[in-house]
């Protein structure tokens, strides 16, 4: 504290005897005051001794800690810079990732697209073959009552026929007759 109020009056009176000084040339108002620059040199370099006298410590320290506080900063902008790089890095690295996988989805999709046409048409196939068949079966059913249908109506026209010619006067010949009729039609 000492030196501190010391110091300060110091500065006070080589300011003071500069200010008076300054004022002192009566005479050519173009002259160069060199008596005033020469003091106020020595008030500069005093205040520029007494500052590195008294607050050395204060400066020094206060330097100090901006370094450290650049090279904090420096550090950590540092770790930010790796981290960002690590993660583009990470994110190529996906994008790849997905480029490669998004091939082989669209490869194993048409695979997977053409094993379902496959299937779709195998089993088209089957149904329509299955249809066929019972189409047939059914055609055949109906064929085959049609058949029987017909053969029972000219079984019973021939036997209506039969009786009716029965019920006239029917021949020895005309009994041959109509049997050999009978039996060519039904054909038995």
């Amino acid at each position: 504290m000492n030196k501190l109020v010391i110091f300060s009056l110091s500065m006070i009176l080589f300011a003071a005897q500069t200010f008076a000084e300054s004022e002192g040339h009566h005479g050519d108002p173009h002259a160069i005051p060199t008596r005033a620059i020469f003091w106020q040199v020595v008030n500069v370099a005093v205040i520029v001794i007494a500052v590195m006298i008294f607050y050395r410590k204060t400066i020094n320290e206060l330097f100090v800690k901006r370094r450290a506080t650049y090279i904090a900063l420096a550090n950590k902008a540092q770790l930010q810079k790796q981290a960002a790089l690590s993660e583009i890095a990470e994110i190529e690295q996906r994008l790849n990732k997905l480029r490669i996988t998004r091939d082989e989805s669209i490869v194993r999709a048409h695979q997977e697209a053409k094993e379902q046409q496959r299937l779709i048409v195998q089993e088209a196939q089957a149904y329509a073959a299955k249809i066929k068949k019972e189409a047939d079966d059914s055609a055949r059913l109906e064929m085959g009552k049609a058949v029987r249908d017909f053969r029972t109506a000219l079984v019973e026209g021939s036997i209506e026929s039969a009786r009716k010619v029965l019920k006239t006067d029917v021949g020895q010949t005309d009994h041959q007759r109509l049997q050999k009729k009978f039996v060519d039609t039904v054909g038995v």
